[in-house]
């Protein structure tokens, strides 16, 4: 997961997403142009936990993974949402400001 460029599809929807996870744990996540920056916090359990604050407040969303039709699938704890991972590439320092969704 650290040090781990990541895209895929939002499965209920299919919009296009993509998350950088820098090494440190920083992340840049662009959800159809709509960009965040923030960290990431995984647990002893496994669960993964993203960070994005903001001016007037801070989400938080948890998930767990599970592989589904041989692909990583982050399902989000409370809400169910599923973001299934297409493409992966590791082996960076630093993530850009923001990524385009291809």
């Amino acid at each position: 997961m650290l040090g781990a460029k990541m895209s895929g599809v939002l499965v209920e929807t299919n919009e296009r997403w993509y998350e950088c996870v820098a090494p440190s744990g920083d992340t840049v996540y662009n959800l159809e142009g709509h960009i965040s920056t923030g960290f990431v916090e995984i647990e002893e359990s496994g669960r993964t936990c993203f960070t994005y604050p903001r001016m007037q407040t801070t989400s938080r969303s948890c998930f767990h993974v599970q592989m589904e039709e041989g692909k990583r699938v982050f399902v989000e704890e409370t809400s169910r949402i599923k973001f299934r991972v297409d493409e992966i590439d590791r082996g960076f320092d630093q993530c850009p400001a923001s990524q385009p969704v291809s």
